[in-house]
């Protein structure tokens, strides 16, 4: 053990001295040899209870010694930069790491303001906050510079608590946090970039949707004149005419109303994800009979079946999901097996994050190749001549479930039906 504790030990051994020198004084007044057994027997007594102690004494510091040193290492080798300071500022101990942080030896910095080793910058702000913890006694943090000088700052937190002991003195740890805030800053800036670029795409879309519009409106007037001249010159000339002229007008004439409908199939691809409308509990039940009201014409035809079965109400803006689900039925019913009654059930179910909508058919089904190629835009798997239509509906119906903040996909057996199920997210944003 140290200097320090061999002077301990001599304090106690001195007055374990002059206790004995007390107890022996008194021997003097003995009188009888029974009494100076009985003193003797006593001094005895003592001499092992302060031989006791003193080996209590010496585990005792022996541990408070293991602790310190302990204590020292974990200081001295902890990952974060710890500083002792006073109220002035300067800096009465540090760690290594806060040696290392500052680029100097730790017997160099003792005693040195820490201020010396802020960038002037923040100078104000670092003396404000020094002042402000030992004000308030509470824990105090701030963002600033700090390390060797110039060009060598770093990004750092700075915590600091006043302790209160025979001086008060603040202790200070200190963060490096120079990566973290690299990272704000590109966040920030792709954020800004984000934002730039989202306006640009605004405008774009915006663009592109006053372009749709109008070239639909302006295509669909040409269009409407070849339609009817052919049509007049079909009447008016069909006797004149052989079968071979009539044939091709017959082709112009279904060609322009096939254009006039890829037209008006776009522009409302344009407009999808406009909502005039406010959300609500949308009734399904009621949804699926204002449907087959609309639909009626080829339920009836078909003999086809529809059922609905689970959740009855979503919340969600009324028009698409009529529009996603109409769409729905409405392919079932057009890929259906011929001399085979369509059998359609949908089927809604409640998830902790959406609401799961699933239309299941007993049709033709799709190839697996074609599960994600059916969802783009003017993409057939069956010739106009067996199957009318544009390619375009479920590209409609997949962009406006995005709009809902869902996902739409599909699972089915070639020959034997298809599940088409969709997503609908419980916080549109």
């Amino acid at each position: 053990m140290g200097h320090a504790t061999d002077s301990k030990f001599d304090i106690l051994r001195k007055k374990a001295e002059e206790i004995i020198k007390g107890k022996t004084e008194k021997l003097d007044l003995v009188q009888t040899e029974s009494e100076l057994l009985r003193a003797v027997h006593t001094l005895e007594v003592f001499q092992i209870e302060l031989e006791l102690q003193n080996e209590e004494l010496k585990l005792s510091l022996e541990r408070s010694e293991n602790i310190s040193q302990k204590y020292t290492s974990l200081y001295d080798f902890a990952p974060i930069a710890y500083f002792t300071l006073s109220e002035e500022g300067v800096i009465l101990n540090l760690n290594l790491i806060a040696a290392k942080m500052l680029g100097k030896e730790r017997s160099f910095l003792k005693g040195k303001a820490f201020e010396k080793f802020t960038p002037q910058s923040d100078l104000s702000t670092f003396n404000d906050f020094l002042a402000k913890s030992f004000d308030s006694k509470k824990k105090e943090e701030i963002e600033i510079g700090v390390g060797r000088g110039i060009g060598y700052f770093i990004c750092a937190k700075l915590t600091a608590i006043v302790e209160n002991g025979h001086e008060e003195c603040c202790l200070l740890t200190i963060q490096d946090i120079t990566e973290r805030k690299a990272y704000e800053q590109s966040m920030q800036e792709l954020n800004r970039n984000l934002e730039i670029h989202a306006k640009e795409l605004a405008l774009s879309n915006s663009e592109l949707e006053r372009f749709a519009y109008v070239a639909s409106h302006d295509l669909q007037e040409p269009l409407r004149m070849v339609s009817s001249f052919l049509s007049l010159l079909e009447r008016k000339y069909k006797n004149q005419l052989d079968e071979k002229a009539l044939q091709y007008i017959d082709f112009a004439v279904k060609g322009a109303l096939q254009m006039r409908n890829i037209i008006l199939d776009l522009l409302e691809y344009s407009r999808v994800g406009k909502q005039n409308t406010q959300m609500e509990w949308v009734n399904l039940p009621l949804i699926l009979e204002e449907i087959k009201q609309l639909q009626r014409k080829m339920i009836k035809e078909k003999r086809a079946e529809i059922t609905i079965e689970g959740i009855v109400s979503i919340w969600v803006y009324r028009s698409p999901i009529l529009q996603i689900i109409q769409n729905l039925i409405g392919n079932a019913l057009k890929y259906s097996k011929p001399d085979v009654a369509p059998k359609i059930s949908i089927l809604a179910i409640d998830l902790p994050t959406c609401w799961q909508i699933s239309v299941s058919d007993n049709g033709l089904g799709i190839k697996e190749e074609y599960f994600e190629k059916i969802f783009i835009l003017f993409m057939r798997l069956h010739r106009k001549e067996e199957y009318e239509g544009t390619g375009i509906g479920l590209a409609i119906v997949k962009k406006i479930v995005e709009g809902l903040g869902g996902k739409i996909w599909v699972d089915s057996e070639y020959q034997k039906g298809s599940i088409f199920h969709f997503t609908i997210a419980k916080s549109i944003t």
